[in-house]
C-alpha cells in the first residue's frame, strides 16, 4: 500500500510541478492559472497500462485553454484603440531620444488594420532603433521556429510511417512515437534522421554564432557607438595598493585620456538616501498642504482671511495649525509640523553630502582596489582589454569594457581582490549545484497536494478532505499546487541573482549571464529530465519494482509515451501564454487598478509613465531555451513534438515582437551576450537526444543503429570543442584590423562634415610601460593571433569571402552614416564614472499648483533649502491631481539621458 500510495504521489505532484513551471514563467500570466487546473485533469488522470487516452488530454487541454486566450486576444485588440501607454508607448513618448530614432512608427489603430504594417516592419528595425540585445531576442525567437520547421519536414516525412506501422501495440498518438516500434532494424530510420536533423541544428548553431560575432563586431563599431566614451573606458580591478593613483596609472599606460579611482561610498551613499528620502517626504507633506485647502476650497468652506489672528500668508488663511501634515518624532511620540521638520533636516543633511563628495572627487577617502581607465580610441582600449598581460598573476585585471552607466556596477564588489572573488564563486557554484539537485524536496511536498485524496486516506487527521465537494477537492488538488508551486519556482532566478552578487559580480550584466547559466541548468534538471523521467517511467515504477530485469524494456516502453505531456505543454505555451503576453496582463491591471491608487504626486505618476518594462535576460532565455531543448530531445523519439513546438515558438515570436516593437525597452545591456549563452545552450538538446536514442536503441537491442549515434555522439563532442576554441574568444573582443579600417573611413565622414574625431589609427601606445621584453614578443604576437584566428570558419567571418559582415556594417552604416554619439559636457565627463552618489544632487521637488496661492507660498519658502517647481501639475475642479502628458520634457523633474 505505501509503495502505490508514494508512486501515486509521484506522478501527481510531477504533473502538478510541471505545470506549474509553464504558467510560472511570468507573473503576468497568474490570472490564466485557472487553465491548469484542466491541465492537470488531463495530465494527471491515471495513465492507462492498456490503452492510450492522448487524444482526450490533448482536447481536455486544448479547449480551456482557448477559453481563456480567445478573450484575452479580442480584450488586446480592443483595448489597444484606447490605452496607448500600455499597448503602444514607443510610439508616442517623448522621452525617447529623436536623434536615436527611438520611437516605433505609429500603426493605425482600428482592430485590424495595424496588422499590415505590423508584418512589413522588418526585424532589423529593432537593430537600427534599439538595442543589440532586443534585436537578437526577437531573431532567436525565429531562428527556433526556423529549427523546428525544419525538423518537423525530416521526421514527419520519414519516422512518422515508421513509427506508425511499428506493431509496438500502442495506441491514439503513442503509435506515432518510438515506443510503438518493435522491430530493431527500423532503428536506422530514427539514427538516419537523427543524423541529418541534429546536424542541422549544429549547423543552425554554428551559423548563427558567426553572424552574432560579425553583428556584434559592426554594430559596436558604427561611428555613432565607436565614439561613445563607453567604448574607450575600461574598468580595472585588482588594482595594488601602490598604483592606486592617477598619476601611477597614467604612467603605467601611453594614451590615457582619463582616469576615475573607485572610493568607498557607503558613509557617503547612506547619506545621499537619507537626503532623497527626507526631500521626497517634504514633497509629498507640501502636495498635502495644497490638497487640504483645496478641498476646504471645493467644498465653499470660508477661509481665515478676515480673522486678525489668521491674516498672514495664504497657508495660514486657509489651513490651521492642527490641519497641516505632521510627524511623529520616534521614541519621544510627540507630533512635529512635518514640513518645517523636513526643511531643517535637508539644511543640514545638504551640507553634509556635498562636502563628502568634494573629498571623494579630491581622493580624500578611501580608494578601492579598482579604477576606470579612459583611453583615446576605442582600439587602443579593446588593445588594453583584451592584453594577456592583465591576466598575469598580480596584477591588475581588465575585469569590463563598455560600461555605458555607473548605475550598472554594483560598487561594493569593486573591493573584492582576485582570491576573494575566486572563492565566492566557487562557494556559489556549489550552492547553486545544491539548489538544483535538492529543490525537488520543497516542490515534491507541496506537489503531493495533487493527491489530496490519497494523503486524506493514509492520514486521518485530513479525513474531512473526502467530505468536501468534488469541485471543492479539485480546487485544492489542481490550482492549489499549482499557485504554490509557481511562487516557490518563481523565487529561482531571484536567488540565482542574489547569489550572483554574493558571488562577486561587478556588474548588472554579468549577473543575468552568471544567472542565466544557472538558471538554464535548473530548468533542464527540474523541469525537463525529472518531469520527463516522472511522466513515463514512474507509471510502471511499480513493475520495475516487481521485476528489475525488466527494467529496459519498460523504459523503452514508456519514457517516449511521456511526450504526450509535451504535446500539452507547447499548446499552453502557443495558446495561452502568447495571449497573456501580448495582453499584458500585469501593466493592464497596474495602470488601470493600482495606479490610481497609489501614485498620488506628480512625481509617481509621471515616474510610472514614463518608464518602460524590460526583459531580465537571466531567466528570459533559459525559459525558451528549454522549449527547443525538449523540442530537440524528442525530435525522434515523439516527431509529432516538433510540430507542436513550431507552433507554439512561432506564436510567442509573434507575441513579443508585437511587445519589442511597441511596448519594452532594455533592462540591462549585454551587448548580445545572453543570446551568444542561449545559443551554447541550445546544444544540450543534441546532446540529450542523442544519449537518449542511444539507450532506447540498446533496450530494444538495435546495436547497429545505437552505434551510430554513439558515433555521432562523439563527432558532436569534438566539432563542438573545436567550434568553441575558435569562436569563444571572438565574442568577447573585437577585431583589430576592423577596428583599424572603422578608425579611417570615421576619420574620412569627420572631414568631410567639418568634425574630429578621435583617431588611432596605428593603435600603438597602449602598451604597458613595464612589460618591456615580454609584451613586445610573446604577448604582442599573441594578442595578433587571437584576432586573426578563424581556422576553418575564416571565410565566413569579417572580411573572409564568405562573410555577412560587409553587408551588415553597411547597413548599420547607412542607419546613422558617419554620425557620431551626441557631445557630453566636460564637466558632466569628469565624473562619468564616479559613484552615483559622488554625482548625487537633491532632487528638484515637483508640487501641485492650486489657485489658492498655497503653493506658490510653499515655493517660496522651500526655494531657500532646495529647488521646487508647481510647473506642469494641477488640481482639476473636483480636486484630484493632474499632470502634463503632451509635454514630459517640460516636467520639472525630467532629466536628459546621457549615453555614456
Amino acid at each position: 500500500m505505501n509503495a502505490e500510495f508514494n508512486l501515486n504521489i509521484a506522478l501527481n505532484s510531477n504533473t502538478a510541478i510541471s505545470a506549474a513551471t509553464i504558467m510560472g514563467s511570468s507573473d503576468q500570466h497568474v490570472l490564466i492559472m485557472d487553465t491548469v487546473n484542466d491541465v492537470i485533469g488531463a495530465l494527471g488522470e491515471g495513465d492507462n497500462r492498456g490503452g492510450s487516452s492522448s487524444y482526450n488530454k490533448l482536447i481536455y487541454t486544448v479547449v480551456p485553454l482557448l477559453v481563456i486566450a480567445i478573450p484575452l486576444v479580442l480584450a488586446f485588440l480592443y483595448l489597444r484603440q484606447k490605452q496607448h501607454r500600455i499597448y503602444a508607448p514607443r510610439t508616442f513618448l517623448n522621452t525617447l531620444e529623436d536623434a536615436n530614432r527611438e520611437k516605433t512608427p505609429k500603426p493605425a489603430y482600428g482592430m485590424f488594420n495595424w496588422i499590415s504594417a505590423f508584418v512589413k516592419l522588418p526585424d532589423q528595425f529593432v537593430l537600427n532603433h534599439q538595442t543589440l540585445d532586443n534585436y537578437l531576442f526577437i531573431r532567436y525567437f525565429r531562428m527556433l521556429t526556423y529549427i523546428c520547421l525544419v525538423g518537423t519536414i525530416i521526421t514527419w516525412v520519414f519516422l512518422l510511417r515508421v513509427n506508425y506501422n511499428g506493431g509496438g501495440g500502442q495506441s491514439e498518438l503513442d503509435m506515432f512515437t518510438f515506443s510503438n516500434v518493435s522491430d530493431p532494424n527500423k532503428f536506422y530510420w530514427h539514427a538516419g534522421c537523427a543524423w541529418v536533423f541534429l546536424s542541422f541544428v549544429m549547423f543552425v548553431i554554428t551559423r548563427e554564432t558567426l553572424y552574432y560575432i560579425n553583428l556584434r563586431q559592426a554594430y559596436l563599431t558604427t561611428p555613432r557607438n565607436a565614439t561613445r566614451i563607453s567604448t574607450r573606458v575600461v574598468l580595472f580591478t585588482g588594482v595594488p595598493e601602490d598604483m592606486r593613483h592617477e598619476r601611477w596609472i597614467k604612467a603605467d599606460f601611453f594614451g590615457v585620456k582619463r582616469v576615475w579611482l573607485a572610493t568607498d561610498c557607503t558613509e557617503l551613499e547612506s547619506l545621499v538616501s537619507t537626503m532623497n528620502d527626507t526631500a521626497i517626504s517634504l514633497e509629498e507633506s507640501e502636495i498635502k498642504l495644497s490638497t487640504i485647502a483645496t478641498k476646504k476650497h471645493l467644498k465653499g468652506e470660508k477661509h481665515f482671511a478676515d480673522d486678525p489672528e489668521r491674516a498672514g500668508t495664504a497657508t495660514q488663511q486657509w489651513i490651521a495649525p492642527k490641519e497641516r501634515p505632521s510627524k511623529r518624532i520616534a521614541l519621544v511620540g510627540r507630533k512635529q509640523d512635518a514640513i518645517d521638520m523636513y526643511r531643517e533636516q535637508l539644511k543640514t543633511t545638504i551640507p553634509k553630502v556635498e562636502a563628502l563628495q568634494k573629498r571623494h572627487v579630491q581622493g580624500y577617502e578611501k580608494l578601492l582596489p579598482a579604477a576606470f581607465v579612459e583611453f583615446e580610441t576605442q582600439r587602443a582600449a579593446q588593445l588594453a582589454y583584451s592584453d594577456p598581460f592583465w591576466r598575469q598573476p598580480g596584477k591588475m585585471e581588465a575585469a569590463c569594457i563598455g560600461l555605458a552607466s555607473p548605475n550598472e556596477i554594483i560598487w561594493p564588489n569593486l573591493a573584492m581582490g582576485k582570491p576573494e572573488r575566486w572563492t565566492r564563486t566557487i562557494i556559489a557554484n556549489t550552492i547553486v549545484v545544491l539548489l538544483i539537485v535538492f529543490w525537488s524536496v520543497p516542490v515534491g511536498l507541496v506537489g503531493s497536494l495533487a493527491d489530496i485524496e490519497n494523503l486524506a486516506q493514509n492520514f486521518p487527521p485530513l479525513g474531512f478532505v473526502n467530505k468536501l465537494p468534488s469541485s471543492t477537492k479539485g480546487a485544492i488538488s489542481g490550482l492549489l499546487p499549482t499557485i504554490l508551486i509557481s511562487a516557490i519556482l518563481a523565487l529561482v532566478p531571484i536567488i540565482c541573482r542574489f547569489i550572483a552578487r554574493k558571488a562577486g559580480s561587478i556588474t548588472l550584466a554579468q549577473v543575468e549571464l552568471r544567472t542565466q547559466g544557472w538558471y538554464f541548468a535548473f530548468q533542464v534538471v527540474q523541469v525537463f529530465l525529472i518531469t520527463t523521467f516522472s511522466s513515463g517511467a514512474s507509471k510502471v515504477a511499480k513493475e520495475i519494482w516487481d521485476g528489475p530485469a525488466q527494467t529496459p524494456k519498460l523504459l523503452a516502453d514508456n519514457l517516449p509515451t511521456a511526450s504526450t505531456f509535451y504535446l500539452s505543454f507547447f499548446i499552453l505555451q502557443g495558446i495561452a501564454v502568447t495571449a497573456s503576453t501580448i495582453f499584458q496582463i500585469a501593466p493592464f491591471l497596474i495602470f488601470n487598478i493600482v495606479s490610481p491608487f497609489l501614485d498620488t504626486t506628480p512625481r509617481r505618476k509621471f515616474e510610472r509613465f514614463v518608464t518602460l518594462t524590460g526583459l531580465s535576460w537571466g531567466d528570459t532565455y533559459p525559459k525558451f531555451t528549454l522549449f527547443a531543448v525538449i523540442a530537440i530531445s524528442y525530435s525522434c523519439i515523439a516527431p509529432l513534438v516538433l510540430g507542436f513546438a513550431m507552433l507554439g515558438i512561432y506564436f510567442l515570436y509573434l507575441a513579443f515582437r508585437y511587445n519589442v516593437f511597441y511596448v519594452l525597452t532594455m533592462a540591462v545591456d549585454t551587448k548580445g551576450d545572453a543570446y551568444g549563452r542561449a545559443l551554447q545552450h541550445l546544444s544540450v538538446g543534441i546532446y540529450l537526444a542523442e544519449i537518449c536514442l542511444i539507450g532506447l536503441m540498446t533496450a530494444q537491442g538495435g546495436e547497429g543503429p545505437a552505434k551510430l549515434m554513439l558515433i555521432l555522439l562523439i563527432l558532436t563532442v569534438i566539432y563542438q570543442t573545436y567550434l568553441n576554441m575558435i569562436l569563444a574568444p571572438l565574442t568577447n573582443t573585437l577585431s583589430d584590423e576592423l577596428m583599424a579600417e572603422n578608425e579611417e573611413e570615421a576619420l574620412a565622414h569627420a572631414n568631410d562634415q567639418g568634425a574630429t574625431v578621435p583617431i588611432d589609427v596605428d593603435g600603438d601606445g597602449v602598451q604597458p610601460k613595464q612589460a618591456g621584453p615580454y609584451f613586445e614578443n610573446k604577448t604582442a604576437n599573441a594578442v595578433a593571433a587571437h584576432f586573426k584566428r578563424g581556422g576553418l570558419f575564416a571565410p565566413f567571418l569579417f572580411n573572409g569571402s564568405k562573410s555577412k559582415y560587409p553587408a551588415l556594417r553597411r547597413q548599420l552604416w547607412d542607419a546613422f552614416p558617419g554620425q557620431p554619439a551626441p557631445e557630453i559636457p566636460e564637466e558632466t565627463l569628469k565624473h562619468a564614472y564616479h559613484h552615483p552618489a559622488i554625482t548625487a544632487k537633491p532632487p528638484t521637488l515637483w508640487i501641485v499648483r492650486d489657485e489658492l496661492g498655497v503653493s506658490a507660498q510653499e515655493i517660496k519658502e522651500t526655494k531657500k533649502v532646495i529647488e521646487i517647481s508647481d510647473e506642469g501639475a494641477r488640481f482639476n475642479e473636483k480636486g484630484k491631481i493632474e499632470w502634463d502628458e503632451d509635454d514630459l520634457r517640460q516636467a520639472p523633474i525630467w532629466k536628459p539621458r546621457v549615453e555614456y
